[in-house]
């Protein structure tokens, strides 16, 4: 049996920006201090900073930069 994936959720110190990306457009959203989010891709100290990682919000996915998620979150 594979192993499963690992989440790690972070709680976000302060407002961070964060990428909903649709069909044809990428809308660009904050989101606030205290928001909990959940890290879908790997995420760890040696992850590259500029890479953007996908991450889940209140149900809906968003892409956020692992700088600002390791920055402005602390992890749960």
């Amino acid at each position: 049996m594979a192993p499963q994936p690992q989440f790690h959720k972070f709680r976000l110190k302060s407002e961070t920006m964060a990428v909903v990306v649709e069909a044809e457009k990428s809308t660009i959203i904050r989101l606030p201090p205290g928001a909990t989010v959940t890290v879908l891709d790997g995420l760890n100290d040696s992850t590259e900073p500029n890479r953007q990682v996908e991450v889940e919000w209140q149900g809906k996915s968003f892409k956020m930069f692992a700088v600002d998620i390791l920055a402005r979150g602390e992890k749960l």
